[in-house]
């Protein structure tokens, strides 16, 4: 059964959509990334690799790379661990490849009928996996709409829709960094917090079984994810007393629960089989050498830092974070879920040895949750309407420069002039209104100790100013 709701999207928020997919649509075709073979690259070979290792060589355990008289260059394009038995294994989960199938499928067809080669690795595979972050980003900027329509006003919607889109380092993410699982992510927890909603307000198995489908894809991309469910347990608790009401209606729903946690075993199981096959166990850590640091978050450094503080680089959010104020106030259905969720992200999230991330714009990790924190930020965009004039002035003045601030900085990322893991409070200060990278600015920059961090050691040095 299809719900006919997601159809009737009001004229005003149907033009954010389309105005989102031509903006992306130009920026994506006018980009060429993909002719220069450069979106299947670095994590992406990892993500993609499931692919080409089972379609192509027939061989997901990749004992082909031990004949491969190339096998370094084949290795590249696999970037595979090792167990502690010396097969190999594919490092990250296969949700991305999942979810480039369609797209895959779609670049191999083109290729068999117009003669090109189709190894996996050619122009229309990279153009295919590019076009797949524009399509689950738009996909997740609809039902994002979808959901904030039930409790706010349009111009909120708006707001919201134009902010995340463009105003955050999902733009980035969906173009310059096309393929990384962010945009993708992004797609699927909108899609899985709105059948939550649907599914609170109104138990159905359709529901169920969207929760369970969307919910199994976000953990099958990233398992730590699993923290998601907290969103539907807590979802509606508004006190201390509610969540008595909540149980309730949980046990009076017991079996929709029951199947939704069903579909998402079954979405992961194939993760489950492939580990059990290349290492000998149904649960592996993939990561080999690479773990949690929770005794030592980097919390200030995460959200502050020169190098990829999440507020300097995606400033807009700022708004979402003071949003949780009117949340509570006007919306606490959505405030103890949101929080939560928030909190247990960042202290995860920042609690990784790689906290920055490696080479990317911003903390790119922090995508994952927009959905989560658009609600919040839409609440503060409805509270605009009842502040005083100055407040009023000032806020949307700085929601502008915000927004044109994250589309600079995004381009500058992309001509190298942010560097991807090196970032200072020097470099940042004297590159600010430069478009190209220029010469000297390699000596301002602090480069981080990866071997240290493995170690859960002092990645740098610690030079003054340079946070």
């Amino acid at each position: 059964m299809i719900n006919a709701s997601l159809f009737k999207t009001p004229f005003d928020t149907k033009w954010l959509l389309i105005l989102s997919f031509i903006c992306l649509a130009w920026v994506n075709l006018n980009y060429a990334r993909w002719r220069k073979f450069d979106t299947i690259h670095h994590d992406v070979n990892g993500y993609y690799s499931y692919l080409p290792a089972l379609v192509y060589e027939n061989d997901l355990r990749l004992s082909f790379l031990n004949d491969s008289l190339n096998s370094e260059t084949e290795k590249r394009y696999y970037w595979p661990n090792s167990s502690p038995e010396g097969a190999f294994v594919i490092k990250y989960t296969m949700g991305m490849a999942l979810s480039y199938l369609p797209f895959f499928g779609a670049a191999h067809l083109y290729c068999q009928l117009s003669g090109i080669e189709a190894n996996g690795f050619t122009e229309p595979y990279h153009f295919a996996i590019q076009f797949s972050s524009m399509c689950y980003a738009l996909i997740g900027v609809y039902f994002l709409i979808l959901l904030l329509r039930a409790n706010f006003s349009n111009r909120s919607v708006w707001w919201v829709g134009i902010g995340v889109v463009f105003g955050t380092n999902l733009l980035y993410y969906t173009t310059s960094a096309a393929g990384m699982p962010h945009a993708t992510i992004f797609g699927f927890t909108s899609m899985f917090l709105y059948y939550c909603i649907q599914w609170h307000q109104k138990p159905h198995w359709y529901y169920s079984l969207g929760m369970g489908l969307t919910f199994g894809m976000i953990v099958l991309i990233r398992p730590v994810h699993i923290i998601f469910a907290v969103v539907p347990l807590l979802y509606g608790v508004r006190s201390l007393e509610s969540i008595k009401t909540q149980l309730l209606f949980f046990k009076v729903h017991i079996l929709q629960l029951v199947f939704t946690a069903f579909i998402t075993f079954c979405v992961f199981l194939p993760q489950l089989l492939y580990w059990k096959m290349v290492s000998g166990h149904f649960f592996f850590n993939s990561y080999v050498g690479e773990s949690f640091y929770f005794n030592k978050p980097h919390l200030f450094e995460g959200l502050f830092s020169f190098r990829k503080g999440w507020l300097l680089y995606t400033p807009l959010m700022t708004f979402a974070l003071l949003g949780f104020l009117p949340l509570y106030k006007h919306y606490r259905n959505y405030f103890y879920a949101c929080l939560c969720l928030f909190i247990v992200y960042i202290y995860i999230t920042f609690s990784w040895w790689c906290w920055w991330y490696g080479g990317s714009f911003g903390l790119r990790s922090m995508i994952d949750i927009y959905p989560f924190l658009a609600l919040p930020l839409a609440a503060f965009i409805e509270s605009l309407s009842t502040m005083k004039p100055f407040y009023k002035t000032l806020s949307i003045i700085f929601l502008i420069f915000f927004f044109l601030l994250n589309i600079l900085q995004g381009y500058q990322a992309k001509r190298n002039v942010i560097h991807y893991d090196s970032m200072s409070a020097k470099a940042y200060w004297d590159g600010f209104f430069r478009i190209e990278e220029y010469p000297g600015r390699d000596s301002l920059l602090i480069p981080p100790d990866y071997e240290n961090a493995k170690k859960g050691l002092e990645e740098r040095p610690i030079r003054p100013g340079n946070h």
